[in-house]
């Protein structure tokens, strides 16, 4: 083993500028690879797909829609949905979820969708139509309509709450963004519900609340992010603390650089979700000791 050791040492230090070389390759290589390394939050891995009624479920869940679901709730501050502003931001946020990438089209639900119908028994028979007519104005008399129709459909409860307080639009995710064919990225679509829907639909009076699995993922990705930045600044504090207590400056300034050389490290790890080697932070810190000693 030794002799192998003198070998490989002869070897390298006879070829400094080739090992350089490959080291300073390799390293490009790995960070390049770092990068692409990505947080998977993905619903399907969160469920038993082994199991017999996951596989029913995946059988049959193009048919009959999937359970990764998204539940927004547009409510008004008053209590009461009939009137025309708060008619006006529900079918906003009808429309916009529509639109996002990665929402199973077809099965976005509320009163706006063309499948939000009511049904009756008349003189003749039945007789039926969509719970927000074509010529709807929201008005008094199209909301009267509209409450009427509601009432029919019996889906107070479900669509619209029992106190007529709020309204709920309902939509299914799909396992792969249509867009780009690839898996559907949980945290940028729970990002996009605020930067889409929420931020900008919301009103003094109107209010939108989300809940979801994707939303779910988003907010913990979010608090972890934040949570850990927050200590980070706490570490920094408590780093420079010392410097007004002792008069070894010097060793309280290596402590607080070395503090916001790992905080930058973290931060670069949370912004290309990849990872960051904090032992080699410490050791490029480490290095500095020498001149550490040297000034002391």
């Amino acid at each position: 083993m030794r002799g192998f050791l003198d070998i490989l040492e002869r070897a390298v230090f006879r070829h400094r500028l080739f090992a350089i070389i490959s080291f300073a390759l390799i390293t490009c290589f790995l960070l390049f690879k770092a990068t692409q390394i990505q947080l998977d939050a993905s619903f399907n891995k969160n469920i038993p797909l082994n199991h017999d009624y996951m596989k029913v479920y995946t059988k049959h869940e193009k048919q009959f829609g999937g359970a990764n679901s998204i539940l927004i709730s547009v409510c008004d501050a008053d209590g009461d949905i009939f009137n025309e502003e708060f008619f006006t931001q529900l079918k906003a946020v009808h429309d916009q979820l529509y639109f996002i990438p990665g929402v199973n089209r077809p099965l976005v639900n509320s009163i706006f969708a063309p499948s939000a119908r009511f049904v009756e028994v008349v003189e003749d028979g039945f007789a039926g139509g969509p719970i927000i007519p074509a010529n709807f104005t929201a008005d008094k008399r199209g909301l009267a309509v509209v409450k009427e129709n509601i009432e029919k459909a019996k889906v107070v409860g479900r669509m619209i709450a029992s106190d007529y307080s709020c309204a709920m639009v309902t939509a299914q995710l799909l396992e792969t963004d249509p867009q780009t064919q690839e898996k559907l990225d949980t945290l940028a679509f729970a990002e996009k519900l605020e930067t889409q829907v929420r931020e900008p639909l919301s009103t003094d009076k109107v209010s939108i609340h989300i809940i979801g699995f994707a939303k779910m993922a988003g907010d913990v990705a979010e608090g972890a992010i934040l949570c850990y930045c927050h200590c980070f600044h706490i570490c920094d504090g408590l780093a420079v603390l010392p410097l007004f207590k002792t008069d070894n400056f010097t060793d309280c300034l290596f402590n607080h650089c070395r503090c916001l050389a790992v905080r930058l490290a973290f931060k670069l790890r949370l912004r290309f979700r990849s990872y960051v080697n904090f032992s080699a932070v410490f050791s490029v810190c480490d290095w500095c000791k020498p001149w550490r000693a040297n000034d002391q």
